[in-house]
């Protein structure tokens, strides 16, 4: 019998993101959300401004923290010249709406369901933020923590302030295979194995029969597990 593995890792990986100083990919979105008339998100559109581009989903636990955050920085940067893009991969359009309607976000959404974006800004785990100046160069790559108004504002003001890299540990998501001895000899058809973990990023790899996730809480595990959402949980 096919065995089901359910488990958390603790890590984070040293990851090779884009460079800073080299010039933005161009964007590839399907659709935009809470977007102004005419918007098509090229950077000739963002010329002079600068924009914070902000990768997430909506069953990432640390990214879901981290909108009042920017929701914050998006207020307060109003009208000053920072625009706020976030990206996600969920096409499911009533789920989206649904997720924001319950927690609004300050930001242009765009809805990448190819993870085009992904691949162009090097994206492996959520949330990612990468930080634009105004003439389309990459600042850096980090957690949306680290991006505060005072980086807004040396940005603004034409300075290029060193971001926090995201930085961690290897993770090996086939420990299981190798580490674990039942006492009778036999294996269960099905087992959860869970720890504690500080991760600051979140991901799931769900797989016919096995699903691994990180740095996520037990009710994603189960939305993975049957193809759900938070909002169809109790």
């Amino acid at each position: 019998m096919q065995r089901v593995r359910m488990f958390l890792l603790a890590w984070l990986t040293f990851l090779p993101f884009v460079v800073s100083g080299q010039q933005a990919p161009t964007l590839q979105v399907t659709q935009w959300l809470q977007a102004p008339g005419g918007f098509n998100g090229r950077w000739s559109e963002m010329r002079g401004k600068v924009v914070v581009l902000e990768f997430w989903a909506t069953w990432c636990s640390p990214c879901i923290d981290a909108i009042p955050h920017l929701n914050q920085l998006a207020n307060e940067f109003r009208d000053q010249g920072v625009v706020f893009f976030a990206l996600t991969s969920d096409d499911d359009m009533d789920r989206l709406n649904l997720f924001l309607a319950k927690q609004p976000m300050t930001a242009i959404i765009g809805v990448d369901s190819r993870r085009r974006n992904w691949e162009a800004f090097a994206v492996l785990s959520l949330p990612n933020t990468v930080v634009i100046d105004k003439d389309g160069t990459i600042i850096g790559t980090t957690f949306p923590q680290n991006v505060t108004a005072d980086v807004l504002r040396e940005i603004l003001a034409g300075k290029k302030p060193q971001l926090p890299p995201k930085e961690g540990v290897d993770s090996d998501l086939e420990w299981d295979d190798h580490s674990i001895e039942w006492q009778d000899g036999i294996a269960p058809a099905m087992y959860a194995i869970i720890k504690p973990i500080k991760t600051e990023s979140a991901g799931g790899w769900p797989r016919p029969g096995h699903i691994t996730a990180d740095g996520v809480p037990l009710s994603v595990l189960v939305q993975l597990a049957y193809r759900t959402d938070y909002l169809h949980m109790d």
